[in-house]
């Protein structure tokens, strides 16, 4: 196919946004709609030349998957190996164990599926995942396998057929993503079958440029170009992603693809050279930055580095992406007259023996726990609480898996009911403690715990059913004749919207609790004011029906993952003093005062 110089100015527009938004700076809020745009740019051409082999009578899987690979493999493995003696001097034992883990997913093709299966509460900090990035990589890798064979399954049929059959699975997988952000929201964002969509949008322009001259649109490329930009800065971590709203940086990747020929405005300007510079490097970049970042993270015990050291870091992963660029990638791709400087037999025998290196190397740090020796008794010791969790973690319901009420644990004595705990994980965390002072009592008390939703009617999170648990609780224990109900929440968490920042470089990670009222459409609140009515309304609902309500109020936030903080404090100093990893009270108040207030003006 024919070299076009504004794709890889494309892919600057794609790997620059993606940087600066893990960097944190203001404006690229959306920034990672750049990976939604490789997608499309890697569906075009990939299709583009299994087209052409397939005209041609050239297609050879053998030969295809040697340019994948030669294109891929040598920059992946050349980052990955860069990271493990980073790894090995920086990293809690949890944490690497957790790297070596991921190293395994990565060398088998499906670090996508790995960090889907790891998304959960207690994981670490996705800041903090130095190969987290690669999830991309596994859902094209799985394109590449996949996506071949389909065509040449079809071809034969003719070219209609095949190209309905994308526009079919790209359609589906549309409307798979629109829901699943709705009812499954990590699969949702992790897997191939809701992102499909992307990489068969990309498909569909080789499809429609392929045999023909391409249209000169001014007009389209530039609306183009406004979508995509306008995604980077309108777009945060509360938006729902992928689903229709993928659709503005898709289709503006499509529409320049289509109608931004180098004849354009547009196309002139992705064309000039430091944008063609930084998207031939793009691969590289996107690799190196995400590891740059994660190990400044952690070798400051999690602080987050300041907004000047992250533009640092960011220049860093651009120069480091060039060497790379020059002397790992190029070297694989070099021809020599007509045939390539490396031979296929040596990057198909070199790759799977680097790669079954790191899945060994995985292997035994997951088996051992970890062989390193640099950590003490009281670092380890330290580090092993972020993995502590109550044993009655396993009773409280998580996403879509609801607990039963008539199957729900019961602690202290099982006979003599007494109470009901409501809340979400963080009341799941009194339960150790309750269950050894209701077995003292002789009372028994139930676990009615929702991760990730407060126990308030008439609140609702995207991708759980808040409400309906909530609305079911409240029957059941007005139905049973229980006379206590224990309430504890991050209540502040939740009426803020927002995660927490202690103002001292603790910033806690996670997305952002999207909680919205049951009736969102004929909700007229301004601020947060209906969740602080809904946790008045619901206390109020107990009250009047003769429960005793006993309240936990806000638990105190750190913004740190405090075991790892501790841990690595403890790693360089030899020393934990009493301020480590503590935060002012006045942030807790001015997080805590409005749902205080609520809590105070109930009688």
């Amino acid at each position: 196919m024919e070299y076009r110089r504004e794709i890889d100015g494309l892919r600057a527009v794609a790997v620059l946004p993606v940087i600066l938004f893990h960097a944190g700076l203001p404006w690229f809020s959306g920034g990672y709609v750049g990976v939604d745009v490789f997608f499309v740019i890697s569906g075009y051409l990939i299709t583009s030349i299994l087209l052409d082999g397939l005209e041609s009578k050239s297609f050879s899987f053998a030969t295809f998957y040697e340019r994948r690979a030669r294109r891929i493999l040598p920059a992946l493995f050349f980052v990955m190996l860069s990271c493990v003696p980073l790894a090995w001097i920086t990293m809690l034992p949890s944490q690497f164990k957790g790297f070596s883990e991921s190293m395994i997913a990565v060398s088998m093709f499906s670090s996508n599926i790995y960090f889907w299966f790891k998304d959960d509460y207690f994981s670490q900090p996705s800041e903090e995942l130095p190969l987290l990035h690669t999830w991309s990589l596994g859902v094209e890798e799985q394109f590449y396998v996949l996506f071949p064979m389909f065509l040449f399954v079809l071809w034969r049929h003719g070219t209609r057929t095949v190209l309905y059959g994308i526009c079919a699975i790209s359609v589906l997988s549309l409307l798979l993503s629109e829901y699943g952000w709705r009812n499954f929201p990590s699969a949702n964002f992790y897997l191939l079958p809701t992102r499909a969509w992307e990489l068969g949008f990309g498909a569909i322009c080789a499809f429609l440029l392929k045999g023909r001259s391409m249209p000169i649109g001014s007009w389209p490329a530039a609306i183009g170009l406004a979508m995509i930009m306008l995604s980077i800065v309108a777009y945060d971590d509360t938006t729902p992603f992928p689903s229709l709203y993928a659709l503005a940086p898709v289709v503006g990747t499509v529409l320049i693809i289509l109608f931004g020929s180098r004849q354009t405005l547009v196309g002139k300007v992705l064309s000039n050279k430091f944008l063609v510079g930084i998207g031939l490097i793009s691969f590289s970049a996107y690799l190196w930055h995400q590891p740059i970042f994660a190990f400044a993270r952690i070798a400051g015990g999690g602080e987050t580095p300041k907004q000047e050291a992250m533009i640092y870091l960011s220049t860093l992963s651009l120069l480091l992406a060039y060497l790379t660029y020059r002397y790992i990638e190029t070297p694989f791709r070099i021809t020599h007259q007509g045939s390539f400087a490396v031979s296929r037999e040596a990057i198909f025998y070199g790759s799977t023996v680097v790669a079954m290196g790191f899945v060994c190397f995985g292997l035994v740090s997951h088996i051992s726990g970890d062989f390193r020796t640099q950590f003490n008794d009281k670092s380890i010791s330290i580090d092993n609480a972020s993995r502590d969790r109550s044993m009655f973690y396993r009773c409280e319901s998580k996403n879509h898996h609801i607990v039963p009420v008539e199957k729900a644990c019961s602690i202290g004595s099982t006979r003599n009911i007494v109470a009901a705990l409501v809340g979400d994980s963080h009341a799941t965390a009194l339960t150790e403690q309750l269950d050894k002072v209701a077995r003292e009592e002789g009372v028994g008390i139930k676990i009615l715990t929702y991760s990730g939703c407060s126990p308030a009617i008439g609140l609702e999170r995207d991708g759980r059913y808040c409400d309906a648990v909530n609305q079911r609780n409240i029957a059941f224990i007005k139905e049973s004749g229980i006379p206590y109900v224990i309430m504890a929440a991050r209540w502040a968490l939740y009426h803020s919207g927002k995660r927490f920042d202690n103002g001292e470089g603790g910033v806690e990670s996670g997305e952002r609790p999207q909680v919205f009222p049951v009736d969102r459409l004929h909700s007229n609140d301004d601020g947060r004011e209906f969740v602080l009515r809904s946790y008045r309304n619901t206390i109020n609902s107990y009250l009047k029906s003769g429960i005793h309500v006993v309240l936990v109020w806000n638990i105190p936030e750190a913004g740190w993952n405090v075991p790892q903080y501790l841990a690595a404090a403890y790693r360089n100093s030899g020393q934990i003093t009493a301020t480590v990893g503590s935060t002012s009270y006045s942030a807790y108040q001015l997080r805590t005062n409005a749902t205080h207030s609520v809590f105070s003006g109930i009688v």
